[in-house]
């Protein structure tokens, strides 16, 4: 399988945003994957990803912040991946993004992989759906490659599912949801703070400012640690809707400085 061409990020200065997201109709069955960049300040009208395929699921975006690479995940097939979620990814040229890869076995296993999210150095983060469970694993920068990942020692009961996960540009923290640790409605978005190389903090609620009494999901913190995005059911774009159908997710954003 193809390697990425991984970047460095020099002294972090990033010109131009980008970000992908999902649009999906009113029953889920069809999604597509978009990017959009921010231009001078404002987002401009989002692009549909060249390669995507409505006939599969292309979920779950991450840009990378030098703009170059875009993982994701998805369930279209591929020789030797197992049925199922897995993480892929494509680079640009000239403007484009060319036909996806997927990331190799030591990353897809035969369970599913789904939402990642990378640091500035080029650590990776996911989860990994094992049976009834799902767990957080990060996997490090090793020749051009990943190294095996490693389970994030978040301190929660084994049965407690997390996913989503959306780490600090510099590691120092990472945020994630769950529907098990209680919380204002599950789910929620926690964050859990690095202690050392491999031992995090308890995980806690983001509060009012962020969670609702609908569910909040898919958060992402911008390079510069200045924002987080995350995606709401709350009433929103459309305010009315019939009861007992999941509500339509909008995208929000709240300043970092708020909240922490």
């Amino acid at each position: 399988m193809v390697k990425p061409n991984y970047r460095r990020h020099g002294v972090h200065i990033f010109p131009i945003e980008k970000c992908g997201f999902n649009r999906t109709d009113s029953t889920r069955a069809s999604i597509e994957l978009l990017y959009s960049e921010r231009r001078n300040k404002t987002w401009q009208s989002p692009l549909t990803c060249r390669f995507s395929d409505t006939s599969v699921r292309d979920v779950d975006p991450f840009i990378t912040a030098d703009g170059n690479l875009l993982y994701f995940s998805s369930n279209r097939p591929h020789p030797g991946l197992s049925p199922g979620y897995n993480l892929w990814y494509a680079e640009t040229e000239r403007g484009e993004w060319k036909n996806p890869q997927p990331l190799d076995t030591l990353i897809n296993s035969g369970y599913d992989e789904v939402y990642c999210s990378l640091a500035l150095n080029g650590t990776i983060y996911f989860a990994r759906f094992e049976g009834n469970q799902s767990h957080i694993y990060s996997s490090r920068p090793q020749d051009n490659w990943f190294s095996k990942p490693v389970r994030l020692n978040i301190p929660i009961a084994d049965t407690i599912r997390i996913n989503n996960p959306a780490v600090a540009p510099d590691e120092s923290y990472i945020l994630f949801v769950s529907a098990q640790l209680g919380g204002i409605r599950n789910p929620d978005l926690y964050v859990s703070r690095r202690l050392n190389s491999n031992r995090w903090s308890a995980p806690q609620n983001l509060g009012p400012a962020v969670n609702t009494v609908g569910v909040e999901f898919a958060p992402f913190i911008s390079p510069d640690k200045k924002w987080l995005y995350f995606t709401s059911e709350r009433p929103g774009i459309v305010r009315d809707f019939p009861v007992g159908q999941r509500r339509p997710g909008d995208i929000y954003r709240i300043r970092l400085k708020h909240l922490f």
